[in-house]
């Protein structure tokens, strides 16, 4: 039998907390102001938020946690094409690369893609202050208070609910194995994103066997966060500079744009083949983390197990961007 371990109930409704105010204070600064990392962290608390409300649906009401789910759900993807833009923007000031694309073609591009955030944001603002969608994720603070109530009288109940719900996302992640020959490297970016985000539920309540499965994840994400900027920047400068209008009359921009952007698609494949090598480490952390852990420990009344809903982070399946 595996070390028996007990919820530490009152961190995870800290960390739920925590990820909340989060939300709530990047959400003001994105709207409020040209904020790139506010922009970044609101998405991460929001994904973060709806891990813990599938943790939380079968304790305060699936119904309730839903409806909040599908408010951040909302929210998240209307700041999807503003975080796009502001990870291309922000590569476009790196100097690797930059040489291929020039200093005049690089500025004419950064002064688009500024023009075209500032139209984002816009929409942005517009779905983030509906009040529906505000008061629908005020909620979750609400539900985090009533969850704590409702499994510290349960805490054995509630890590088996974890370990299960980590046990099915390794699963799924394991079989998006980029190394098979029909592998979707996106599939398995965000399965691992996934991953990493359950198993920090379970590191904050410390019921994690082997912490550092968490460094794995982060590790093969960055990379996989990579790789899907390089792709990103791929396809939106490769429509940018095979506009006809930018064809017939910028030829020298738009041949310069192309050649960046090959470019872009070489470094992809140097981390496509990083991930590659860095798979096998990471599969095996996984298997550790939830091996020699049993589940006999659990009470007679405490054997049934409460289900995920189902997610409205599924959506992360279109997302983009990490």
């Amino acid at each position: 039998m595996g070390k028996s371990f007990v919820c530490d109930i009152s961190s995870l409704v800290r960390y739920q907390a925590d990820q909340l105010d989060r939300f709530r204070k990047n959400l003001r600064q994105a709207t409020a102001k040209e904020d790139v990392d506010a922009v970044h962290d609101l998405r991460v608390a929001s994904r973060r938020l709806t891990d813990a409300l599938d943790m939380m649906a079968s304790w305060v009401g699936r119904k309730e946690a839903g409806r909040s789910e599908r408010a951040l759900k909302r929210i998240r993807k209307a700041f999807r094409d503003v975080r796009d833009l502001d990870v291309l923007r922000l590569s476009l000031a790196e100097t690797s690369g930059r040489e291929v694309l020039g200093d005049e073609a690089a500025s004419q591009i950064e002064s688009i893609l500024a023009c075209r955030r500032a139209r984002a944001i816009v929409r942005s603002r517009d779905v983030s202050g509906r009040g529906k969608l505000t008061s629908e994720v005020d909620a979750i603070g609400r539900m985090n208070e009533a969850f704590l109530q409702a499994a510290t009288r349960k805490p054995k109940k509630l890590e088996k609910q974890l370990r299960q719900m980590l046990r099915k996302r390794v699963s799924t992640l394991l079989r998006h194995d980029p190394r098979a020959a029909s592998s979707d490297l996106h599939a398995a970016r965000i399965s691992v994103k996934r991953a990493r985000y359950c198993a920090q539920l379970l590191d904050t309540c410390r019921c994690l066997r082997d912490g550092d499965v968490i460094n794995k994840l982060v590790e093969m994400q960055n990379t996989l966060g990579h790789w899907n900027d390089h792709i990103m920047a791929m396809r939106m400068l490769s429509r940018l500079a095979s506009r006809r209008q930018v064809l017939a009359e910028q030829t020298a921009f738009s041949s310069k744009v192309l050649q960046y952007a090959a470019y872009r698609g070489q470094s992809a494949d140097l981390d496509r083949q990083k991930a590659l090598d860095l798979w096998p480490g990471l599969e095996t952390a996984v298997q550790t983390a939830l091996s020699d852990r049993t589940d006999s420990a659990v009470s007679e009344e405490d054997t049934e197990t409460p289900g995920e809903i189902r997610s409205a982070g599924d959506e992360d399946q279109h997302e983009q961007q990490a």
